[in-house]
């Protein structure tokens, strides 16, 4: 076995081990969504609650996880309006001189708009 990829051979239990880092093992990827957004909505509410903002940092995907922290917020009336973020990533266009079109349906500002911001 080659020593870059020896992560791939990790078992369940040994994950985490040796790091300050855990983890939870869920069944299916929508398990995974689910407790992702249960987390980051926690920390958005414990931090309205001290009066502070939550900045955050989110990737292109998986993008299902977005239906589901507006679907929670908008339930549970959780405010998102200290609420700081920033996209991870976006293409540029051919040349590399900027972003995509905002029209593109590879943009991740256009979908951001779309699936998280205006709802």
């Amino acid at each position: 076995m080659k020593k870059e990829n020896s992560y791939l051979f990790i078992p369940p239990e040994g994950l985490g081990k040796g790091t300050n880092m855990g983890f939870d093992i869920v069944e299916t990827p929508e398990d995974s969504f689910n407790d992702y957004a249960r987390v980051f909505l926690n920390e958005v509410r414990k931090n309205n609650s001290e009066n502070k903002q939550t900045v955050a940092i989110l990737p292109v995907g998986p993008t299902e996880v977005y239906s589901r922290i507006v679907r929670v917020a908008n339930i549970e009336n959780i405010s998102l309006k200290n609420l700081i973020v920033f996209n991870m990533d976006e293409y540029c266009n051919e040349s590399g001189d900027d972003f995509i079109e905002y029209e593109s349906d590879f943009s991740f500002r256009r979908f951001m708009d779309e699936n998280f911001y205006e709802k």
